[in-house]
């Protein structure tokens, strides 16, 4: 194992020190928000204890220097990983078998090294590689060389120089070449040949720090006020991933090739990347991250109706409802929480009871908008994995308090229980079962804010669909936003959903999860500055989705990082 190899087995070590203490991702025990509590603002960031609805707004931030905050080595997760691996092997895909990679979308949880991740990384690497080296016709096609027809060592070169900058995404320095010719060398000594040593570097390679990681050193050249710009290729990596969740396509490490990209350069690629294949697939893998909508493809419930080709009939309406939203419709915030449309099949209309839908092909419809409206309403979101209407209304509230108002409840003492809130008796409605069950002291100080906001979605039962009434009884979805500028009474999920986008909170606490997706960490105080530039500008486009990914590539936090960080 080469030196740099060894690196990323003690960095993810390191990384994993900071797991400790999070809030749990299991889907039965909900809240889990990549940002949750790490409110830029200040504002609205815990729901527990104090008797102000609305609590004051934090001082407005003095932005008189740029800031751009820290910038952590980044861990790509398994869905960048497995793009990755294939962006390294396209011309071989069929040796490339990246399913086993960890899915982080299906929990929530931010980017982080896990000994799963590094047992998944290593399998792919390996069984890859292995292929790779078992099939002469694809491995010419790899290595771009007939190792038998030419010098080996002239192929191996090539080989390195080709398919190594592909890997780490810029222009190789000595130690790579020193470092995987020894790989190389090492390879052909266990395996006897040019293709075991091939098998090597592609085992090794796709397992190096370079590639598990978007390091983020900056340029050489000293640093201006603090600041240390990041070199064409390192904002090149951060618009290809944050944009596609894929490494630089060509147009874009030609651009780095020239250097730093401008704030110019980086708008022009980030509009020509809106809207690509790419995007739209990272586009759905942010929301299911961020809205822990993962679950319906993870769980069933073939007893309800709800099977696994539901489920992911489920995710795939979610996934075209926000590809049409952001790039093909009114491209909106507001459209996102309210439009009454969706994309549906015959077997998923059904499912919902949609009229006048059949065949598999989806196709777009318009909803009752009395019923259903934006992404809230939807089975992808809806569906917890918990079966009692009670557990639902405390996964669904609470996972509108912590993604949508960035209000993070902590969770709940070690002494109380959180299971075995049971579906209703004939006389009872599960809002009693869950009021009864939150009624203590001790529980109110964080349910009387979740509790309400679970309520809103009374109509919708466990799998996401439309109740008229519960026990024979009418359902009261009526609550009251406890926090935020968006404080204030509802009868429903809908007019829960009607009345956020307007608030300056709520937009905050959006923006918040797209910048943590650009930044790839969570939001700080350090960020408000950031922030406010990008509130603006998500204001004067009418809350704009695709305009507010462009603007957060034009921050300092997107170009720059503190040079203090890189001091020995």
């Amino acid at each position: 194992m080469s030196p740099r190899t060894s690196t990323v087995w003690l960095l993810s070590a390191a990384l994993l020190g900071t797991a400790c203490g999070k809030v749990s991702t299991d889907p039965s025990a909900p809240g889990n928000s990549a940002t949750a509590g790490n409110s830029a603002t200040g504002g609205a960031t815990s729901a527990a204890g104090g008797s102000d609805n609305t609590p004051a707004p934090p001082d407005p931030p003095v932005c008189t220097v740029a800031s751009p905050g820290p910038a952590p080595l980044s861990p790509l997760d398994g869905f960048e990983l497995g793009r990755s691996m294939a962006d390294a092997l396209r011309e071989a895909p069929a040796v490339l078998d990246a399913s086993s990679l960890p899915d982080l979308s299906l929990s929530g949880s931010p980017s982080e090294v896990t000994p799963e991740l590094i047992r998944s990384v290593h399998t792919v690497a390996h069984d890859a590689a292995l292929k790779l080296s078992q099939n002469d016709g694809l491995l010419r096609k790899v290595t771009d060389c007939d190792w038998l027809a030419q010098s080996s060592d002239e192929c191996r070169d090539h080989f390195l120089e080709r398919f190594l900058a592909r890997v780490y995404r810029r222009p190789l320095v000595d130690e790579d070449r020193t470092e995987m010719i020894a790989v190389f060398q090492n390879g052909v000594q266990l395996g006897g040949g040019f293709e075991s040593g091939v098998r090597a570097v592609v085992e090794v390679a796709l397992q190096n720090p370079d590639f598990m990681y978007l390091v983020e050193l900056g340029q050489d050249s000293p640093a201006m006020d603090g600041l240390q710009a990041l070199t064409g290729y390192q904002t090149a990596a951060r618009l290809a991933y944050f944009f596609g969740a894929t490494p630089p396509d060509d147009e874009l490490l030609a651009a780095a090739a020239e250097g730093p990209l401008s704030t110019s350069t980086i708008e022009e690629q980030a509009r020509r990347l809106l809207g690509s294949a790419p995007n739209r697939e990272a586009l759905r893998h942010f929301y299911s991250k961020r809205f822990s909508m993962g679950t319906a493809a993870a769980t069933a419930d073939a007893e309800q109706g709800y099977t696994s080709d539901i489920a992911a009939l489920a995710r795939e309406e979610s996934g075209r409802f926000l590809e049409d939203i952001t790039f093909d419709g009114a491209g909106t915030f507001r459209a996102l929480l309210t439009e009454p449309s969706t994309w549906v099949n015959g077997p998923l209309a059904q499912f919902y009871g949609y009229p006048n839908v059949t065949g598999d092909a989806f196709q777009k419809i318009q909803l009752d908008p009395t019923r259903r409206g934006g992404l809230f309403t939807q089975s992808a979101f809806l569906y917890s994995g918990a079966r009692s209407t009670a557990a639902n209304y405390v996964y669904r509230g609470l996972t509108i308090s912590r993604t949508v108002l960035c209000s993070a409840p902590p969770p709940p003492p070690p002494n109380i229980h959180t299971s075995g809130l049971l579906e209703p008796m004939p006389d009872q409605s599960a809002r009693s079962i869950l009021e009864q069950a939150t009624a203590a002291p001790v529980c109110q100080s964080c349910h009387r804010d979740i509790n309400p906001l679970g309520f809103a979605f009374g109509h919708y039962d466990a799998y996401g669909r439309w109740l008229d009434t519960e026990n024979g009884q009418p359902i009261d979805a009526s609550g009251e936003v406890q926090r935020t500028d968006a404080a204030g009474p509802f009868n429903d999920a809908l007019e829960l959903m009607n009345r956020l986008p307007d608030s300056m909170d709520v937009q905050a606490c959006f923006i918040e999860g797209w910048m943590s997706a650009a930044y790839r960490r969570d939001t700080l105080p350090a960020d408000a500055c950031a922030l406010e530039e990008v509130q603006k500008r998500f204001g004067e486009t009418n809350g704009n989705l695709a305009e507010l990914m462009v603007a957060l590539t034009k921050t300092d936090h997107f170009r720059y990082r503190d040079a203090a960080e890189l001091e020995p």
